[in-house]
């Protein structure tokens, strides 16, 4: 079989005849044309391995140029000379691109809900206190302004561009809140083979370091937010009233009274057992109960229709058995704020759900009850107090004092007397 150089030209110019011709181009050991009566022309590579004789197709031209088919040829025979078999090796370099391309694929397919969801499942159910939450915020904040585009596409630049805009609305709390989520879930799918990395990283928090809230409400402040959750042209439901209203009286979280269950109150006992799965510190918490709790949990009772929650979802069919969003209650104050400029609340200076709280527990205080009933009643941890671990006494008794005690100073101020209360440091002895 004669050798000759092969160039784009002679290959163009070669005619078929009858039978099937074979060239071989000199210098290139086994790079045959193949030149077929039907006209078509093959690069093959003619090698032996095991002793036999073998042919593997380089390319058919001129879809596969003269170029082509050298480098072809060099990097099959790069593979002779390591002891490989080309056809072998280039089967196993096909099916690991199919599986790339595969796995970028499925990688192109991935949205941020993906995540979210995965998240939700394998581990906010498991490890946070409110999924639900968590996971609405998630999809507000980052489900929708990334709606359909590939997570693997997002970059550092998205991350801090969202975080932006919810800091241009003035809701630096919420951009911080989000900021951590978002790093959570990021983290999360980079462990999950979600994502190959986390633009998150190296983000700071854009809400800066949070000053706590030191808002409470004075007496005359109770008075008047008593008064106007009870006045008919509040916007507001009556469920959610009768809610802010058990935070005031019982000093609990808004999130374990928005999420409380009517199977958690013994009306006959006098006591809220809110279990540690609702708990923030994990820990079962037993709240004493005084008549004005009572009233108000059996006024939620007989709107509920059977509903298993006291602040049931307002999406009744949809979400039966699920209670409304801590958010809601918070949403529900700022809807009857008096306006952008001087956004007041009902005539007051605005104040939130948790203020409610620390306003019972700032009054408790100022009766004289101690401080450390105080910490009881509020579920605090005792994680910084290093005998408070050893602690198992439920303060039980002082705990029945401290509520009875602010439950008796607010009716006296919302009706608008003077208490005639006993400190409790002070308290006669039977």
């Amino acid at each position: 079989m004669p050798k000759r150089t092969f160039t784009e030209t002679w290959i163009k110019n070669l005619k078929p005849a009858a039978d099937r011709q074979d060239f071989t181009e000199a210098g290139r050991p086994g790079l045959m044309l193949r030149v077929w009566p039907g006209g078509q022309k093959t690069f093959v590579l003619r090698y032996f391995r095991d002793g036999r004789s073998q042919v593997m197709t380089l390319g058919q031209w001129p879809a596969t140029n003269l170029s082509v088919a050298h480098e072809e040829h060099a990097a099959a025979r790069k593979h002779l000379s390591r002891g490989l078999d080309p056809i072998e090796e280039r089967d196993r370099e096909a099916k690991a691109r199919e599986i790339r391309e595969q796995h970028e694929k499925a990688s192109r397919a991935v949205t941020i809900r993906n995540v979210i969801a995965e998240w939700a499942w394998h581990y906010a159910r498991k490890h946070r206190k409110r999924p639900r939450e968590a996971v609405r915020l998630l999809k507000v904040y980052l489900g929708a302004p990334w709606k359909g585009r590939p997570v693997r596409q997002l970059v550092k630049r998205d991350v801090v561009t969202l975080l932006d805009r919810i800091v241009a609305r003035g809701s630096l709390v919420m951009a911080n809140r989000i900021h951590n989520l978002g790093s959570q879930v990021f983290t999360f799918g980079v462990a999950r083979d979600l994502i190959t990395t986390s633009p998150w990283v190296g983000v700071g928090k854009p809400g800066g370091k949070e000053e706590s809230s030191e808002r409470w409400l004075t007496s005359d402040e109770v008075k008047a937010f008593w008064k106007a959750l009870d006045a008919p042209g509040t916007a507001m439901s009556t469920q959610v009233r009768l809610g802010l209203k058990l935070i005031l009286v019982t000093a609990q979280r808004p999130g374990e009274v928005a999420t409380a269950r009517f199977d958690a109150f013994d009306i006959q006992e006098r006591v809220w057992i809110i279990p540690e799965d609702i708990a923030k510190n994990n820990r079962t918490h037993y709240v004493p109960l005084t008549d004005l709790a009572v009233e108000l949990v059996e006024q939620l009772r007989g709107l509920a229709n059977d509903r298993p929650h006291l602040l049931p979802s307002q999406h009744s069919k949809l979400k039966r058995d699920e209670p409304i969003s801590e958010r809601a209650l918070s949403r529900a104050l700022k809807n009857n704020h008096s306006g952008d400029e001087d956004p007041k609340l009902f005539g007051l200076e605005p104040f939130t759900p948790h203020d409610l709280r620390r306003t019972a527990s700032t009054h408790m205080t100022s009766l004289g009850i101690p401080r450390l009933h105080v910490k009881k009643l509020l579920n605090h941890s005792d994680e910084d107090d290093t005998t408070g671990i050893y602690d198992r006494h439920h303060y039980w008794a002082e705990k029945q004092r401290a509520v009875q005690a602010w439950a008796d100073e607010l009716q006296a101020i919302i009706a608008g007397k003077k208490p005639k209360v006993v400190p409790i440091g002070k308290e006669r002895r039977g």
